[in-house]
């Protein structure tokens, strides 16, 4: 009687619908519930997810673009710096005019004053040398400076003879032997030809100071980036 009792009692308890589906439906409901919490932050993890993208694409595009630019800017000067002639003019005279009495040896004897332009970007050093083609013993030096630094843009009038200048350059010797400029001094007659050849180098030149013209022309050769000329006549 009492095993009946006990066996009645358990079958009545697993047959207990309340009893029996109580777990299932709790798990049922935390499963609805967990897929409706997901469902209400779905269009805001899509939302964030596109917003995310849209930025690090606006960032790519913002890097792409300066690169552009900065890129076109550097072929843009490389091109105009490239583009550019150099050239070289004085306060003093103008091209194929005379020269000014204080700057031949019937004055003063000093260097007029010049300046340049268009210097190549890759110009290391400058060098400038006077000759007087003209001269009755062939051509005649008036003036050899080199290893003018590239940013220098010009020379004041009245440059000292010394070995080197104020402005960084070294001077060579003139057609005489000395040092500096020496202004034109032709023999009585037609007017002389005075070039002022500056030159644009790709090296410094491994010369001391006193150099001659035909030193500083082989030394250079092979260095040249680019040339220009100025020339002056004078007659006594």
């Amino acid at each position: 009687m009492r095993i009946k009792r006990e066996s009645s009692c358990l079958n009545k308890s697993y047959s207990n619908p309340t009893f029996s589906r109580r777990p299932y439906r709790s798990r049922l409901c935390c499963s609805v519930r967990l897929n409706q919490f997901i469902d209400m932050f779905s269009p805001l993890r899509k939302d964030l997810s596109g917003e995310l993208l849209q930025m690090l694409q606006r960032q790519y595009c913002l890097w792409c673009s300066i690169f552009c630019g900065i890129a076109t800017l550097i072929a843009l000067r490389v091109a105009f710096a490239g583009s550019l002639e150099l050239l070289i003019n004085s306060i003093d005279f103008t091209m194929n005019e005379p020269i000014p009495v204080p700057y031949t040896c019937s004055g003063d004897n000093k260097s007029p004053a010049l300046a340049w332009s268009g210097v190549p970007v890759t110009t290391k050093t400058l060098a400038l040398i006077v000759r007087d083609p003209d001269a009755p013993m062939g051509s005649y030096e008036h003036w050899v400076l080199y290893n003018l630094p590239a940013n220098v843009s010009g020379l004041p009038a009245a440059i000292p003879p010394t070995p080197t200048i104020a402005q960084g350059a070294l001077q060579g010797v003139n057609g005489s032997g000395a040092s500096g400029y020496q202004g034109p001094c032709p023999p009585p007659g037609a007017a002389h030809h005075y070039h002022f050849k500056l030159y644009a180098l790709d090296v410094k030149l491994a010369l001391p100071p006193g150099a001659t013209a035909d030193e500083v022309e082989h030394a250079m050769s092979g260095h040249v980036i680019a040339s220009a000329e100025l020339i002056g006549t004078f007659a006594r």
